[in-house]
């Protein structure tokens, strides 16, 4: 097993919940599992996060966790270890929350890999800017230069948080085989990481929002209609978008218009993005969470449990622009409305803004194709384990300049 990250945080009033958030191959059971916090034993349980093992793509290595439940007056600041098979294995906690989260939409981006898309990095933070996001916390496993440095402008802003993912560490000449660098992981680990009420687990191509309103008002209008809720699901509506390639030297020639309407289809996939109340779900993947904790004290001892929210499209929707993933190009209904005025004129400002300085170091913005690469290197396919740096691994190295995350000296093999 390999630990990517531990945490402390909130369940309720009464417990405090400790997750350590991995990677592992199968494992046979019984195992004995502890956590030592100074002198005090707790039980673990460990659950893969996929709804198998092994997983229907046939991945060697799954995403896990390993889980305990603390009382609530417990001294989070002492010694931490975990026991398995009586062998005591000191961790370290990546962050403790014990807090009940009150406020603030946080956004979660999963891993990304062989990405140059830098125009995209601004659109996305400035529509969620204006959605209300309190912070984004963009997972990077690879980048080009380009979307790199624009990444730092805005870490140095202090709205976006930049979470470097590495690929496991060399153990059997397995551990490639695991499903997208491990988006689940990540996404969990990004659930515990963040601070806001709210977190949205998406892709850099996923823009959510309502129709009418600020994202955050909505929400929390809609949950004090309804304390039951866990998660918010927003269905998915493809928007067609032709990729930003080429010879980008000329920045000043960017359009932003083509955001304001785009040819749509909400036929050509059938899933959800969501927005999680943070301390609610017991653990959350790319689309939705699995399984939810209980409101305590509501209708018994024991609570009922909190649950999700399907966001009517009337009201919201995500919308899903890129490049050809839709299985049939006649769903599409034909251009129809995308983003606001006011959306699309804050991204221009704000990227009329960055570039005047952006520019002076980057003469060359050059963005290689890659779109059509990647489709044609790592398409999806829901019974095969993609792990593109194995099938694309040729076709992509010499493509850009590319920063791969590297530091792996914090992850723990057990």
């Amino acid at each position: 097993m390999i630990i990517i990250s531990s945490y402390f945080h909130y369940i309720s009033d009464k417990t405090i919940g400790f997750q350590a958030v991995g990677f592992s191959k199968c494992r046979k059971r019984p195992e004995s599992w502890a956590l030592l916090l100074g002198k005090q034993r707790y039980p673990i349980s460990l659950e893969y996060l996929q709804n198998t093992c092994p997983d229907r793509m046939g991945c060697i290595w799954v995403d896990y966790r390993l889980t305990a439940e603390l009382p609530f007056d417990v001294d989070l600041n002492q010694p931490t270890a975990l026991i398995h098979d009586d062998t005591e294995t000191e961790i370290e906690i990546t962050a403790s929350q014990p807090e009940k989260r009150t406020k603030g939409l946080d956004i979660c981006v999963a891993p990304i890999y062989y990405y140059n898309f830098w125009i995209r990095i601004v659109e996305f933070v400035e529509l969620y800017r204006q959605q209300g996001a309190s912070h984004i916390y963009i997972y990077v496993s690879s980048a080009s230069k380009l979307v790199d440095d624009m990444l730092k402008v805005y870490e140095k802003e202090g709205l976006v948080t930049v979470v470097r993912w590495p690929q496991l560490p060399e153990l059997d000449g397995t551990t490639e085989s695991v499903f997208r660098l491990g988006q689940y992981a990540a996404m969990l680990d990004c659930l515990m990481r963040s601070k806001g009420r709210y977190v949205a687990t998406v892709d850099l191509d996923d823009y959510i929002f309502t129709k009418d309103g600020n994202l955050v008002d909505y929400l929390e209008d809609e949950e004090r209609k309804n304390p039951n809720i866990g998660s918010f699901k927003f269905h998915v509506v493809h928007v067609a978008q032709e990729p930003r390639e080429g010879n980008i030297s000329d920045w000043r020639m960017v359009d932003f218009s083509g955001l304001l309407q785009g040819d749509m289809c909400d036929k050509c996939y059938g899933n959800f993005k969501a927005i999680h109340i943070a301390n609610r779900p017991v653990y959350v993947g790319p689309h939705n969470a699995a399984r939810y904790y209980r409101r305590p004290g509501f209708l018994g001892a024991l609570g009922v449990q909190y649950d999700e929210f399907v966001v009517p499209k009337s009201v919201g929707m995500s919308h899903h622009p890129r490049y050809a993933v839709v299985r049939d190009q006649l769903d599409f209904k034909g251009v129809q409305p995308f983003l606001s005025n006011e959306i699309v004129n804050g991204i221009s400002k704000k990227f009329t803004s960055v570039m005047e300085e952006f520019s002076k170091s980057h003469p060359d913005l050059t963005t290689p194709p890659v779109a059509k690469k990647m489709m044609e290197c790592n398409p999806f396919n829901p019974n095969v384990c993609q792990v593109p740096y194995v099938t694309c691994r040729n076709e992509m190295k010499n493509v850009d300049h590319w920063i791969f995350a590297n530091e792996s000296s914090h992850l723990l093999v057990l």
